[in-house]
């Protein structure tokens, strides 16, 4: 009865049954047998055997037969269920869910841009119960019309009515350049993630928005999972890898951490690294044990993007700030909107219009790149993620924004947030400075010093005095060795010979 009205699957990695019921094309998890604590009645298959076959938890020894049978009788195909949106594999396209049982999938191509598919079309499988429905009639009717009217970034209206500064990307510069072009960066950003998440391979970054209470840091993801979703929901911190773990396989679109602050230094470095493991490898995964057992693996793909706010910067080693887009909020201190989120959702038109636009953006990205030849792959990138740089070129023409600039700023922000972040890399980039001040400036990078000099350095400085990382030779010699390429871009030493069985450094120029 259920092959009649359905089909039966298990899940790729995890071997989770799942269920497609055909009329509704809803996709929901089939596990049987729950625990106590997790009562079948209260899950949407509980809820659909209930109506469908008045069955119930109380019917023990059918539903050990049903079991069985469900994930040993064939046929039974292996699928791979999506959340909220995904890019189909090998394809310029991108599916977004717009219900349980509908999705929309945005193509480059000129006569049919958008499509409304039913669930399990074209090979993709939305996981029931993640998405506000929207009306996917009017979607396609406010998506022709938009496409016939001009382009406006409504995110550069939207980021104008918060206070964004970068000062630590654009010293130099007045302070109107420094919001616009903050402006036009997080605007090109947030056209991009996480719609176009793994797009050829495209690499986002990690988003940190730094500001005090009060700056709308936690309202801006609101009203992007707001438009996306419909279901706001920004977490707490975890307590520890595998609530987070839990967190993020059951997200999809961008998975956000608000108000992040680290009492635990080891939760804090192993998030770090398993931030920077996802967001730089080519299949994104977690790797952990199959409850109830000794030995067994399941392999679980990840495909969300991630943002965390804080008031402080909340990480300090360099791979995670090379993989982040950082950004900061003053506080708002005059005419405060209480409801900020809904009036920049209404101002609009409402969620449809919002979605419709976000569609229209990415139809116009692909057609770009696809047909217009606005992709070079052959580019050499600055900057570390895989296609980051380009896309936001590409998305800057599409949008009418100044982006020529976003390659040498990528490159000098990473470094500038890197010195800021870490106390010793900065301490060696004024330590260069204050010798070649010292020395003049003539024949600067022919300049020699040992690690007893900046040791010594250091412990005259007040400010650098308690770093025991340049307070003591051994350890500066070892940071020095194990941070090398960056050290010479940053603050411009290097690796020297050996002289009287010290080892020497050369003080160049920063790259």
């Amino acid at each position: 009865e259920l092959d009649s009205r359905g089909q039966r699957l298990t899940c790729k990695g995890t071997n989770t049954p799942y269920y497609f019921d055909s009329a509704a094309k809803r996709l929901m998890p089939a596990t049987l047998l729950k625990q106590r604590e997790d009562p079948m009645h209260e899950t949407p298959f509980g809820h659909f055997l209930y109506r469908e076959f008045n069955l119930s938890a109380a019917d023990t020894r059918v539903l050990h037969w049903l079991a069985s049978q469900f994930t040993g009788e064939l046929p039974i195909q292996s699928v791979d269920p999506r959340r909220v949106l995904t890019v189909p594999d090998g394809k310029d396209e991108v599916a977004v869910q717009i219900s349980d049982g509908q999705f929309a999938l945005v193509t480059p191509n000129k006569k049919e841009p958008l499509r409304i598919l039913d669930n399990g079309s074209e090979g993709l499988l939305f996981e029931f119960d993640q998405v506000e429905p929207i009306d996917g009639g009017k979607l396609a009717a406010e998506f022709a019309r938009q496409l016939n009217k001009p382009l406006v970034p409504w995110w550069h209206d939207v980021l104008g009515t918060v206070h964004l500064t970068e000062s630590n990307l654009w010293s130099g510069q007045s302070g109107e350049q420094k919001s616009g072009r903050s402006r036009i960066l997080a605007t090109c950003l947030f056209y991009l993630s996480p719609w176009l998440n793994r797009w050829q391979g495209t690499q986002l970054p990690i988003e940190l928005m730094i500001g005090e209470a009060g700056s709308g840091k936690s309202s801006l993801y609101i009203l992007r999972q707001n438009i996306i979703t419909g279901r706001p929901y920004l977490r707490n911190a975890p307590s520890d890898l595998k609530d987070w773990y839990a967190s993020i396989i059951h997200s999809g679109g961008i998975n956000v951490i608000d108000n992040v602050q680290f009492v635990n230094k080891d939760l804090r470095q192993r998030l770090s690294d398993e931030l920077c493991r996802i967001t730089t490898e080519p299949n994104p995964h977690i790797e952990m044990r199959r409850l109830y057992t000794t030995a067994d693996q399941i392999n679980i793909p990840v495909r969300v993007n991630f943002a965390m706010t804080a008031i402080q910067q909340p990480f300090f080693n360099a791979d995670l700030i090379q993989r982040a887009a950082i950004f900061e909020l003053e506080q708002i201190t005059k005419g405060i909107d209480g409801s900020w989120v809904d009036h920049q959702i209404e101002r609009f038109g409402g969620r449809t219009k919002w979605l419709a636009h976000h569609l229209v953006v990415l139809h116009k990205f692909l057609r770009a790149v696809v047909h217009g030849g606005a992709w070079d792959h052959e580019y050499q990138a600055s900057h570390r993620l895989v296609n980051y740089e380009q896309c936001l070129l590409v998305m800057g023409d599409i949008l009418g924004l100044d982006v020529d600039w976003i390659p040498e700023v990528l490159n000098s922000a990473a470094q500038t947030n890197l010195t800021e972040a870490d106390w010793t890399m900065e301490g060696l980039k004024i330590f260069v400075a204050d010798i070649k001040a010292d020395r003049g400036k003539t024949n600067s990078t022919k300049i020699k010093v040992t690690a007893a000099d900046i040791a010594n350095w250091a412990k005259d400085t007040d400010e650098y005095k308690d770093n025991e990382m340049l307070t003591q030779t051994r350890r500066i010699g070892r940071y020095i060795q194990a941070h090398k390429s960056t050290v010479k871009r940053i603050t411009g030493i290097s690796i020297g010979p050996l002289y009287g069985n010290r080892r020497q450094y050369i003080l160049g120029d920063a790259q």
